[in-house]
């Protein structure tokens, strides 16, 4: 399960649902649209709300990804390994000032009650500089977009989830106390958007082309048996 909402502007307090899958959003992230001003884009939290509310921190339920608002810092300078990740520049990137939104999706949902915890271990374990002031339950960002004539960029990669639960590899594992979650989806209407793996989102020249026609949770399965497998192969050497 996964889930983004969505919001068409600023002043909008209620949550619909635009994303059900890691690979539905990754395709609406690698659209970066062109706009004459940045009120103009649309808005996105990657959250689960309770049934009928609207926008605000006490009523989220469950964090599906972080997304660390690199303003000033470029994204390169993160250590995001083999985790899957999307980054892409914001309205106020240039080539000289770089802004980048990094989006790495999570494993398992957070819980509200261990969001900060998660937050700044994340962003410590990754070595991301996000700002602070983004870690609010109810945050909402920008989709992708840019003004006319202005540099941007866009980048997927990785091809594990990270797992919210582990601070490092040597340390504990945490539990989350996870209660039942309740999605704010609303009824389709018509034919649901096809989630492929569509190679023109991933920059590194990794073939991914054996996921193709697989859902998320196969993709995760397949993924995690070759992770084990090739532990096994490097303890035997």
């Amino acid at each position: 399960m996964f889930e983004v909402v969505g919001f068409p502007s600023v002043k909008s307090i209620y949550p619909k649902t635009i994303a059900e899958s890691w690979m539905q959003f990754a395709q609406i992230l690698g659209d970066h649209k062109e706009h004459a001003q940045k009120s103009d884009g649309k808005l996105y939290s990657p959250v689960t709300y309770r049934e009928y509310t609207t926008r605000g921190n006490r009523n989220v339920s469950h964090i599906w990804a972080l997304v660390a608002d690199l303003d000033g810092e470029a994204f390169e300078q993160a250590d995001l390994g083999s985790y899957i990740h999307f980054a892409y520049t914001t309205w106020s990137h240039r080539d000289n000032d770089p802004h980048w939104h990094v989006v790495v999706p999570f494993e398992q949902a957070v819980p509200v009650q261990n969001w900060e915890e998660v937050w700044y271990k994340t962003h410590e374990r990754l070595r991301l500089k996000g700002d602070p002031a983004t870690k609010d339950l109810a945050r909402i960002f920008y989709l992708p977009q840019h003004e006319a004539g202005q540099p941007f960029r866009t980048h997927h990669s990785g091809w594990r989830f990270l797992d919210p639960t582990i601070t490092d590899i040597a340390a504990p594992t945490r539990t989350f106390l996870t209660p039942n979650i309740r999605s704010t989806r609303q009824p389709r209407r018509g034919n649901p958007m096809r989630c492929v793996l569509d190679p023109k989102w991933w920059d590194a020249p990794i073939d991914m082309s054996q996921y193709d026609g697989m859902t998320q949770a196969e993709i995760h399965r397949d993924m995690q048996r070759e992770w084990a497998e090739l532990r096994k192969r490097m303890a035997a050497n």
